[in-house]
């Protein structure tokens, strides 16, 4: 995600990732000890100081039907709150995630009924700045609960006698705000009448990933800036169909339509966290164990998840220079997957019937493992079983066989069985072809091309066709860990 501090940030692969973490918090089911947890992590980290105290009185006053009252008083919440959205601070987003859920509620049930003109005024880096001038006509979202003030005066008045810091500009926001163009996820409210500061602010809050169109943009004088934007509904970028998909996917391992710690542990892995998404993956796999007759399923869905997580995290491998060294900390990672991807399918193979879909992902997973150690017999064994169970379960034109016999030709090809890999691999070309229209006609779908190094077939979202022809994920991890694509 973000790697600095920013107030927004551009319609694109970030802002999709951004609005799925968003949707997730909001959708997590709500525990009686969310805030002890959240309470006692601000309690260490403002041992000693006057904020202490602060967070002593938000726990014995906060009121869940009330959350802006408490968001608007001037105490320690406020700015961590935002200073976390604007930084992506996982850890503490989630520990936050009750007090973001009771606000967007309450200013979904108040959202403002008229059209309004709103101002904000705040410090920008000059790169930010920057960035803004060349979005003109372009769509940008916030990072942060917005807050705005019917009166240009009030905005204006915390800056209006100074200058900036280096590298910094004052930026004046003019948003045009209709409520046609909220939804219940994004609204925005005139909270004069649920304020700490009632009328003083004449303050319109709007909800953090609200979409806006930044119409203009010019400057005034030395160092400061006039910017208009417009609000748009949710349902107009170019990714909204992707958003939906991946949103889909991701609510398929929910439970009764609430985000869980697994569903949350994936969105970071797919956001490129894999650290933090180990850390809630192991989160989850204690609490599951805690009711280990409700969830055996998803221990086997961590365990598979932890599996993956490893070989993709290489933060140590990579600040390895001794080549030996750096393959032996390779393969131990590859051994410690095998392991938790073999609890994986032991779970999934008891619980589950014979030819379930599950089954087979686990044996795909382990062949994968099997193939970078160079294991080949074990690999085609278990891309086998995989295939034995997807071809008894599936249409015969799925992309999971095409990829499967994409697996058994490469394979294969690594033993030398040349005429087997070229039996598969026609046969993972003629699904490919099939597939192929299907794909054009739905550009939000997937598109597929040849790996330039393993010759699997990869396929991606049509919306990232930058990105066709490059190397395989297999492919890549492979050097990273064990400097050869060999």
């Amino acid at each position: 995600m973000l790697n600095r501090e920013q107030s927004t940030t551009e319609i694109n692969g970030t802002f999709l990732f951004s609005q799925l973490l968003i949707h997730a918090l909001l959708h997590m089911k709500s525990l009686s000890t969310d805030i002890n947890e959240f309470v006692t992590e601000c309690a260490k980290k403002y041992a000693g100081q006057f904020k202490f105290k602060q967070v002593q009185e938000f726990y014995n006053s906060y009121k869940s039907d009330k959350p802006i009252l408490e968001y608007t008083k001037t105490s320690f919440l406020h700015e961590l709150i935002n200073k976390t959205l604007r930084v992506q601070n996982i850890d503490m987003m989630f520990l936050l995630r009750f007090h973001i859920r009771d606000i967007q509620q309450q200013l979904a049930q108040h959202q403002c009924q008229s059209p309004v003109r709103v101002y904000r005024e705040q410090l920008m880096s000059t790169q930010e700045v920057e960035r803004l001038l060349s979005s003109v006509d372009q769509l940008i979202s916030t990072n942060t609960i917005l807050s705005t003030s019917l009166e240009r005066m009030i905005a204006e008045f915390f800056f209006s006698d100074q200058l900036p810091p280096p590298d910094f500009e004052i930026i004046l926001f003019i948003i045009d705000a209709d409520p046609n163009a909220a939804s219940d996820v994004t609204p925005f409210v005139n909270i004069t009448q649920c304020s700490q500061f009632g009328d003083a602010k004449q303050e319109v809050l709007f909800m953090l990933g609200s979409i806006f169109c930044l119409t203009n943009i010019h400057q005034e004088g030395d160092h400061m800036w006039v910017a208009s934007m417009t609000l748009c509904s949710d349902g107009v970028h170019e990714l909204r169909n992707l958003f939906e998909t991946l949103k889909d996917e991701v609510e398929g391992e929910s439970e009764n339509g609430f985000t869980n710690l697994l569903t949350f542990a994936s969105i970071l892995g797919r956001m490129g966290r894999i650290d933090q998404a180990d850390i809630f993956l192991r989160r989850a796999l204690y609490e599951y164990y805690m009711m280990a007759n409700e969830h055996i399923i998803d221990i086997a869905k961590c365990y598979r998840k932890l599996g993956v997580g490893v070989l993709e995290l290489f933060s140590i491998v990579r600040r390895i220079s001794n080549r030996r060294a750096k393959c032996v900390v390779a393969k131990n990672n590859y051994r410690c997957a095998l392991n938790y991807q073999h609890i994986a399918l032991a779970i999934r193979s008891q619980c589950l019937p014979s030819n379930h879909p599950d089954i087979a992902q686990s044996h795909t997973d382990i062949a994968a493992i099997h193939f970078d150690l160079g294991e080949y017999s074990l690999a085609i064994d278990h891309n086998q079983a995989a295939l034995q169970i997807e071809s008894k379960t599936l249409p015969s034109n799925h992309l999971s066989l095409a990829t499967s016999y994409d697996y058994l030709a490469v394979t294969y090809d690594h033993v030398g069985d040349r005429e087997t890999a070229k039996e598969y691999f026609l046969k993972a070309q003629f699904i490919n072809e099939n597939n192929a229209l299907f794909a054009q006609q739905n550009p939000y779908q997937t598109i597929s091309y040849q790996c330039p190094i393993c010759k699997h077939h990869v396929w991606i979202y049509q919306i990232f066709w930058i990105f066709k022809g490059a190397p395989c994920f297999r492919c890549i991890r492979r050097v990273v860990a064990f400097g050869s694509w060999k």
